[in-house]
């Protein structure tokens, strides 16, 4: 059983990637109604939602946890303005924000799917024992 401190981080960190999944689509219904962003914030915004899905794909846990956090948020605010990002051709900006993107919506859709298969698996996996526990009785 999980102490209470580590339940607490953990609804903290759903707290976070859950404010950031809101953070992102109000920017989508921004730019729908005619505000841009610079092609650099939105890479920055990619970067970061993909290191969220990384950190969930892998179960990451701990001080890995903690360094993808950070590192994903680095992205968010730092791509924009670290020079070296700044350099680069509008072609390369788009490649990597498009693929980024990508990658996040293919892995969400990805992890939902795997969520939903094990929930329904232990749905069966109880029935099933909650049937032989009835016929064992009769």
């Amino acid at each position: 059983m999980k102490d209470k401190n580590e339940v607490e981080r953990m609804l903290n960190s759903f707290d976070i990637v859950a404010m950031l999944g809101l953070s992102i689509f109000i920017l989508g219904i921004l730019r729908i109604n005619g505000i841009s962003f610079t092609p650099l914030f939105i890479l920055g915004v990619s970067t970061c939602a993909l290191v969220f899905l990384l950190i969930e794909l892998f179960k990451l846990r701990g001080i890995i946890k903690n360094s993808f956090q950070t590192v994903a948020f680095i992205s968010l605010l730092g791509i924009p303005n670290i020079p070296y990002f700044q350099n680069l051709s509008m072609d390369e900006i788009s490649l990597y924000s498009d693929s980024f993107s990508l990658f996040a919506m293919g892995l969400t859709l990805f992890l939902i799917s795997r969520d939903g298969v094990k929930e329904v698996t232990n749905m069966i996996v109880s029935l099933t024992k909650t049937v032989n526990d009835f016929l064992k009785r009769n």
